[in-house]
């Protein structure tokens, strides 16, 4: 097995049910050959079925992107100058990298940004109403004024 060919090495380490959805990035990309393989999505907040295609309806993972240490040698150094920093090469002395989360959950876009708009209505619905309670002094408990 060749290092500069991926692709003997992908087809012993795949069973043959996998080939036709198999994708690899890189400088020599490819996809494996063999019948098209429908792929369906379901979007876990409207419930639809959804076929994955290039052109089509766009999905989306909720993820949480967070500041990480835990790969690094020296969390005290200083961050890398992005102007002299090549962004296909990761040193393996940052003082910092990221760590992403996700479920793994698929939704639609347009599905998501309903839920973001609702959740934000939501918020300032609940904030208002606070608001209002401590702005008028109503002692219904949320006011928070009330230390007795």
């Amino acid at each position: 097995m060749s290092r500069e060919d991926p692709r003997p090495f992908l087809a012993i380490s795949c069973p043959s049910s996998c080939d036709s959805a198999l994708v690899c990035v890189g400088p020599r990309r490819w996809r494996a050959r063999g019948g098209e393989r429908r792929q369906m999505e379901m979007c876990i907040l409207c419930h639809e079925a959804q076929e994955i295609l290039p052109d089509g309806t766009t999905m989306v993972l909720a993820a949480f992107v967070q500041r990480s240490t835990v790969m690094s040698k020296n969390r005290k150094r200083p961050p890398h100058n992005p102007e002299s920093c090549d962004p296909l090469f990761m040193h393996p002395d940052l003082s910092f990298g990221t760590h992403t989360g996700s479920c793994g959950h698929i939704m639609h876009s347009h599905c998501w940004q309903r839920s973001l708009n609702i959740n934000d209505a939501n918020r300032e619905e609940k904030y208002n109403s606070v608001y209002e309670a401590v702005l008028h002094g109503a002692d219904d408990g949320m006011s928070g004024l009330d230390y007795g």
